[in-house]
């Protein structure tokens, strides 16, 4: 087996080409060898020859820091035999219980797998594991919420299910019963709002197949709207519909408090079929998510007599969730048919499985959001968060934040006041103090920050105090929208929400350097507050950071935030700032 060191990319990426139909490997220059050694931190040790010259005689390296290279006991070239060495670096490798994996990541941060491209055999290794990294040149307060547009908070492992009464994430990060969770709400109905701009949907009708279905009486309103009654208690519909088609939407006149709706789901590799039955009979259920009898799994949802209930449920998220699978499993599960039971006498007026339906899904989220909201303007965590020492009931500002900002879209897409009256209202906690149960603190006594988690000693997380910059920002532009087109009523409250933005664009661009590393970011300043060793952000968060902070840029009109998000950016390749 040979190795070929390819080092022409100048990207993250290198290749390494494991070809075992030659006997002979290309030859490096030396200026490549000392080039590969410094980007990917390889110890490059010569035994013999004149690194001066085109071709090194012999050289031999550490293989302990390939992955590629474990179990290799030699490699060969034209002429000369190279062997592996042998080595203790840093003194912290090889001993006990460490493995290579241990080291390289501790020590290099390196990111790698094996794949075939093109018919070849390849080794591709990455410096970051960066991913949704996104150019913002531009941004409104009404449109798509920055890459959230590409999220699906749904399918996030911290989601427990789509709760089957509230229409909302129910999240399993801090309590693994269920809870509702603000952030991860507003997140979910903000993902859905941005997607609802390239919506492309395609759906299947499944009223076309009941015109001859004997369990379905047709009934014409006028000549452009019919109906459908239901004439038996157990009427079925025959289905192939699969994940593409992952959205069940239904407009029906319940009659009886009893009814339910089956969809029976085959499995194309197996018998494990399964039984997803979403009632309408809620007295029996009492768990958030589900519950299971055997191969069958009860979905609770909200319906009232004799008017329209809009059903609209994600049945392949339904699946993941139920079963605790993944995409790639649940894909394998197609509906074969489905039987509105206990239901004689209800009517239907629309059912479909659409490919996308992601503005509806938006409409229980603000339901939800207008729902609890309290009287001091917020949504309070109802979880204590025993690693910040935070009680029941804290706020946060990223949640107050991100609210904000899907509140002042749904009022300008409805032309609804009282969504934006909410989100002057949740402004309110921004100028709480910490200490008396808000999120505003104060970094160095001086310069306000607003706290994701409002601990004390503060934390100072930075891409929450971002966040929450954009939900001012978005209801300062809605404040502006509204008294151009409407009255002077909201004059006060747009000079504070001016003030403060002005007071934390301050806070960021003057603490922002604490936050860079030379060579990656830090989450918080933890290691300030609370003397933790400094908390390096994780490669997704960084890119946060970076995708934010190119929106900052434009929300202030400072070329300061791009320029610094562009050098983060390229930590994510393996720059490094200068040393002395």
């Amino acid at each position: 087996m040979n190795l070929i060191i390819d080092t022409t990319q100048q990207s993250i990426m290198k290749e390494y080409d494991l070809d075992t139909t030659t006997t002979n490997t290309s030859i490096l220059a030396s200026d490549d060898i000392l080039t590969l050694s410094r980007e990917l931190n390889l110890i490059l040790i010569p035994l013999q020859g004149d690194t001066k010259t085109d071709t090194l005689a012999a050289i031999s390296f550490c293989v302990l820091l390939l992955p590629l290279a474990q179990g290799l006991s030699f490699i060969w070239t034209q002429w000369v035999l190279y062997t592996a060495l042998s080595c203790t670096l840093d003194i912290t490798y090889p001993n006990s219980g460490s493995t290579l994996n241990d080291f390289q990541h501790s020590h290099f941060a390196k990111f790698g797998n094996h794949q075939y491209v093109n018919g070849t055999s390849k080794f591709l290794l990455y410096h970051s594991t960066q991913k949704g990294l996104y150019e913002i040149k531009s941004y409104s307060w009404h449109g798509i919420y920055p890459s959230f547009e590409y999220f699906n908070v749904e399918s996030r492992k911290r989601v427990k299910c789509i709760s089957g009464i509230e229409g909302v994430p129910v999240s399993n990060q801090w309590n693994s019963k269920g809870h509702f969770y603000p952030i991860q709400i507003a997140q979910y109905g903000l993902s859905h709002f941005s997607k609802s701009f390239n919506n492309d949907s395609k759906f299947v009708n499944i009223m076309d197949q009941m015109l001859n279905n004997k369990n379905f009486e047709q009934t014409y309103i006028n000549p452009k709207i019919y109906y459908y009654n239901i004439k038996t208690d157990n009427a079925q519909i025959n289905l192939d519909v699969d994940y593409q088609n992952r959205y069940l939407i239904l407009d029906i006149k319940f009659k009886r408090y009893i009814s339910s709706l089956h969809l029976y789901i085959k499995n194309k590799y197996n018998e494990n079929n399964l039984e997803l039955v979403y009632t309408f009979n809620s007295d029996n259920i009492s768990d958030i998510c589900f519950m299971k009898i055997k191969n069958r799994f009860f979905i609770k949802l909200p319906f009232k007599l004799n008017i329209w209930n809009k059903i609209r449920r994600d049945f392949y998220t339904d699946i993941k969730k139920s079963l605790h699978i993944n995409d790639v499993k649940s894909k394998q599960y197609r509906i074969k048919y489905m039987i509105i039971k206990n239901c004689q006498s209800c009517i239907i007026s629309k059912l479909q499985f659409s490919t996308s339906q992601s503005i509806e899904l938006v409409e229980p989220t603000i339901e939800w959001i207008i729902k609890n909201q309290d009287a001091k303007g917020g949504w309070p965590m109802n979880f204590n968060l025993k690693e910040k020492k935070l009680r029941s009931g804290w706020y946060s500002s990223m949640a107050q934040g991100q609210i904000i900002s899907l509140l002042v879209r749904y009022y300008y897409l409805k032309k609804d006041v009282q969504y934006l009256k909410s989100s002057i209202k949740a402004f309110n906690i921004f100028n709480i103090s910490t200490v008396k149960g808000g999120v505003k603190a104060y970094v160095f006594n001086k310069y306000i920050w607003l706290e994701e988690y409002p601990s004390i000693p503060p934390t100072f997380v930075l891409n929450g105090f971002m966040y929450s910059i954009v939900g001012i920002y978005d209801l300062q532009q809605a404040l502006k929208y509204y008294l151009v087109n409407n009255d002077n009523s909201f004059k006060i409250i747009t000079n504070r929400i001016n003030i403060l933005l002005n007071l934390v664009g301050k806070s960021l661009k003057t603490l922002l350097p604490l936050y860079d590393t030379g060579s990656g970011s830090l989450y918080d300043l933890t290691h300030i507050t609370q003397k933790y060793p400094p908390n390096r952000a994780r490669w997704d968060y960084h890119v946060v950071h970076i995708n934010l902070l190119q929106l900052m840029s434009v929300i202030f009109n400072d070329s300061y935030y791009f320029d610094v998000s562009m050098r983060w950016k390229g930590y994510l390749y393996g720059n490094r700032t200068k040393h002395n």
